[in-house]
């Protein structure tokens, strides 16, 4: 099966990319360098938080808890 390519992965990427320049000669070289490295465990992170939230959502479709919605 083919992963589909999200366009928000690229926009994260490049904010983290923008957000590293900026830092640049703000912080110290050896934190910007530790920060820069760190930049994929940091979305792998995110990663991790939105799959656990997209299994939640299926498992409550699965089980078909509806929201009540009251129309006027």
């Amino acid at each position: 099966m083919e992963k589909k390519k999200f366009e928000w992965v690229e926009h994260l990427g490049k904010a983290f990319d923008a957000f590293f320049k900026d830092l640049k000669g703000v912080v110290p070289d050896e934190t910007y360098n530790h920060l820069k490295g760190s930049k994929r465990e940091m979305l792998l992170a995110i990663r991790s938080i939105i799959d656990r939230e997209i299994e939640r959502l299926e498992k409550e479709q699965k089980k078909g808890k509806a929201k009540k919605v009251e129309i006027e």
